[in-house]
């Protein structure tokens, strides 16, 4: 089962309490409820900590919380200044022959201060082996206590750090094939792409398209595709769309790196298609991930916790849907495509029973906590907008209309629409709604700072135009009601996250 754990690089008091939300330890994520690095104790055994997680392919370790992720009250406080980067990467330094990654911020939680801590894998890929005992005396002037011995390679396994055997192999290197793998494909990637972009400077009206290839590289793809729409070659574009929704649409036996990637390409078609005013084409590219959604099946509609350890897989398969939505969407926030917004939103979803979701996004969400994707039914749902996040910085091209920062970077335009978009659609779904509210939707952006979604509640409540794009035929006593009902789920969402959203934040 796929980890909750959103492994970003990120530092912001956002994050931490995103990670506190999951409330239990994994690969990625270690609790500490207190730790004093003058005791040599536990120095080595941060070490060991930190490098266990950079084998495991990095992930996060927060001081001064418990394992079920509430702040540690009952425990000695924290020298946070003594937990900077430059000193734990020093004090890792020591140990290791290749360069450790590790950054960390201090926040404060419910008065008491924790250390959050980002571990990122070597850069080569390869894992790292200690090159120096770490032992420290035992109080006795004669022994000494072994923490972890010189010439071992060691690695997570749940929530303890072992010496690695034959069983860790493959998991250890998995990060170094995929580099070389990724090496290996640059050259001939770029080389198409030089071939496509080549192919937009020949004679006008010449038959010199490229095809559009299930099987192209994101940036290729993005370019192939430009030059159809600006031809208006529809019915290629169209034979794409089905071709791409019959190769990602659910079964048990695919491989779900290469559905992944297919999804990515009909994100980018309906990305590229909003951008060139093709509302045609937007609606046909969503019809077909929402058909894509479809195929998943039904599960246990009434159920409260997925146990069917074949279902599991359909609820990854929607949410991996899910982020390319949440990415489509905060391109339309961005593009203030409201008409695109509006549609890409309101896709009800029916399967197996008579219990109907409104929305496909609100249906996602509930399935993916039932089936533990996210860290609980009540709080984990916000971790989509940092999966939506996250994966557009792998495949950057998703968010070529803006500039990618670094995580550390605490402008985060990115994360501002993902944001903006999470409000737009609950606010949609509100208008005119008879039943409840928590039913039909789910402010994610709650979990968040405030500040980050306000532009949107605004932009709402200021400009009848969006108001009307957004549901057409609304009335301003509808919207009013909206605003009023999802800001007050949104502040109730982040008491529970504790970013404390406060009500009052639009003039309605």
């Amino acid at each position: 089962m796929a980890s909750p754990v959103v492994v970003d690089g990120r530092l912001d008091r956002e994050k931490l309490l995103e990670l506190l939300a999951i409330g239990a330890e994994h690969d990625e994520l270690d609790f500490k409820a207190t730790l004093d690095l003058q005791t040599p104790k536990h120095r080595l055994g941060l070490v060991l900590d930190i490098i266990a997680m950079m084998n495991a392919a990095g992930g996060f370790i927060v001081l001064g919380a418990h394992d079920n992720g509430k702040p540690a009250h009952d425990r000695d406080p924290l020298d946070a200044p003594r937990f900077d980067s430059a000193s734990l990467g020093a004090l890792v330094a020591r140990h290791i022959a290749a360069q450790p990654r590790v950054t960390s911020q201090a926040h404060v939680i419910e008065e008491r201060t924790l250390v959050l801590i980002h571990v990122a894998p070597s850069v080569s890929g390869l894992p790292v082996i200690v090159s120096k005992v770490g032992e420290y005396d035992s109080g006795d002037g004669k022994t000494k206590t072994g923490v972890f011995q010189q010439g071992v390679l060691y690695t997570r396994e749940g929530t303890r750090n072992i010496p690695a055997s034959d069983v860790h192999w493959d998991a250890l290197l998995s990060r170094y094939r995929a580099n070389v793998i990724a090496e290996a494909r640059e050259s001939a990637d770029l080389l198409i792409r030089r071939f496509v972009e080549g192919l937009s400077s020949t004679t006008p009206g010449a038959p010199s398209l490229p095809p559009l290839l299930l099987e192209m590289d994101p940036d290729s793809f993005v370019e192939a595709f430009r030059q159809h729409i600006d031809a208006g070659s529809d019915a290629t574009i169209n034979r794409f769309i089905r071709e791409a929704r019959r190769d990602s649409s659910y079964q048990q036996a695919a491989n779900p790196n290469e559905r992944a990637a297919v999804l990515d390409k009909l994100a980018l078609v309906a990305i590229e298609a909003m951008r060139s005013g093709r509302s045609d084409l937007f609606d046909a590219v969503i019809s077909a991930l929402h058909r894509v959604y479809e195929s998943g099946g039904p599960v246990g509609e009434y159920s409260t916790t997925i146990v069917n350890v074949f279902e599991i897989p359909i609820a990854e398969h929607w949410q991996q849907i899910l982020v390319r939505v949440w990415l489509i969407g905060a391109a339309a926030e961005r593009e203030r495509d409201w008409s695109a917004l509006a549609s890409l939103v309101q896709r009800p979803i029916q399967l197996g029973t008579d219990e109907k979701y409104p929305s496909w996004l609100r249906h996602g969400i509930v399935f993916a906590s039932r089936a533990r994707l996210f860290a609980d039914e009540n709080r984990g749902g916000a971790l989509v907008v940092s999966l939506a996040r996250e994966h557009a910085t792998e495949v950057e091209v998703l968010a070529d209309d803006i500039l990618l920062r670094d995580a550390a970077d605490p402008v985060d335009e990115l994360l501002d629409s993902l944001a903006r978009f999470d409000i737009m659609w609950c606010l949609v779904l509100a208008v005119g709604a008879d039943d409840d509210l928590a039913y039909r939707l789910y402010p994610s952006a709650a979990a968040l700072n405030q500040e980050r979604a306000n532009p949107a509640l605004r932009l709402v409540a200021t400009r009848p135009d969006v108001r009307e794009q957004l549901v057409p035929g609304s009335t301003d006593a509808q919207w009013a009601v909206a605003l009023r009902d999802v800001l007050e789920l949104a502040v109730i969402q982040s008491r529970s996250h504790g970013t404390g959203a406060e009500p009052g934040l639009v003039d309605t």
